[in-house]
């Protein structure tokens, strides 16, 4: 495991890291989700990419027996069960592609403006479709996200100020903007002292923040010798979702000898 996971941590080093994480959503659309439910045959699904940092989208939505034409359709935002505003158009029938008679496709790209980004992260938007029917929307999906991988390597070299110590590590985090849950497992080599505190903490790289997130001292770790494995599951982010996935935190490992932190990794995306 020592072996596996230096050379885990030297192939890390040689590769740039994705400056975001990208969240995708899924969408299950149909007239039940509206509110009020209507009686419409209109279903369908949609899928979007999101650049976190950016807010640049890519949205593409695939509709089936549509057989009225769209008056227009937007992504809104709201929660399941509530309507609300528009916040990004997205056009009538002719911006879709109309096959087989009643089916509808289209390919969208945009930007999601940045006082929107963490309601979407927080499955608080939805796209709406609208016919002369059903003014108000036909069908509906909300835009559920998908889990996201993310992960830290953890170095004295990381802190502020820089520590003299021979540990590191590897974090590998699992994390659902929608449900706010998020798994951490910790693996970490070389690590002579007994850790007194492990947390995430918020702020950039090369500067020091809070503790969002604790997972606990040295009893909450396996360790065998300098080795320490730590499994952490099914935790609540209670933070909002931008900083774990903009590189906006770090996991930090903290000891007697640097009660501040002896080795730390920035959170990055894949």
């Amino acid at each position: 495991m020592k072996r596996l996971l230096s050379v885990l941590l030297i192939a890390s080093a040689l590769v740039v890291p994705a400056v975001a994480a990208t969240v995708t959503f899924h969408a299950s659309i149909s007239g039940d989700n509206e509110v009020p439910m209507r009686v419409t045959p209109m279903w369908g699904v949609g899928n979007l990419e999101l650049d976190t940092v950016t807010g640049e989208f890519h949205l593409v939505v695939n509709l089936k027996d549509a057989d009225e034409l769209l008056r227009d359709s937007h992504i809104h935002l709201a929660p399941a069960g509530s309507n609300g505003a528009v916040i990004i158009p997205l056009g009538p029938e002719v911006n879709y592609r109309r096959t087989a008679g009643k089916n509808l496709h289209r390919v969208f790209t945009g930007v999601v403006p940045a006082q929107y980004l963490e309601a979407m992260l927080s499955n608080g938007t939805y796209l709406n479709f609208h016919t002369a029917t059903y003014p108000g929307g036909a069908a509906r999906g909300q835009l559920i996200a998908n889990d996201v991988e993310l992960w830290a390597e953890l170095a004295g070299a990381n802190e502020n100020p820089p520590r003299d110590t021979p540990a590191t590590g590897i974090a590998s985090i699992i994390y659902n903007s929608g449900t706010k849950k998020i798994s951490v497992h910790l693996e970490i080599i070389n690590f002579e002292r007994t850790i007194i505190g492990s947390h995430i903490h918020v702020a950039p790289a090369g500067m020091n923040g809070p503790v969002r997130l604790d997972f606990g001292n040295e009893s909450v770790y396996t360790r065998v010798g300098t080795s320490l494995t730590g499994n952490f599951l099914d935790r609540t982010w209670t933070q909002p979702s931008l900083p774990l996935l903009t590189e906006g935190a770090y996991v930090n490992l903290h000891t007697m000898l640097y009660p501040a932190g002896e080795i730390r990794g920035q959170i990055k995306g894949n």
